[in-house]
């Protein structure tokens, strides 16, 4: 069953990921690897924990602010997606026309 095969891959791509984030816990790539995948995985609540984290660590970098606002909105929570665009939008009023 394809989807079976599929659903072990990212299981496994996820055990890889957490296995390098127990060695270098600060690992920012690990949180991203790990936040694409639980948001493959329908896991939104993860992933956005994951990305909430990197937005923490570095709130000037405008990217995990898009992201959020993504899986909030694949979350089905448009009030959060609104509430995080209009952040980043506030963020880099300088470059709004681009969000």
């Amino acid at each position: 069953n394809a989807g079976g095969e599929a659903g072990e891959i990212w299981n496994e791509a996820r055990r890889d990921v957490e296995k390098a984030m127990d060695l270098k816990p600060n690992l920012a790539e690990g949180y991203r690897l790990r936040a694409i995948i639980s948001s493959r995985q329908k896991r939104y609540d993860e992933a956005i924990q994951d990305i909430t984290e990197l937005a923490r660590n570095n709130p000037q970098e405008p990217l995990w602010l898009i992201q959020l606002a993504t899986l909030y909105q694949l979350d089905d929570r448009p009030g959060m997606a609104i509430k995080i665009a209009d952040q980043l939008i506030r963020m880099r009023a300088a470059e709004s026309r681009a969000y």
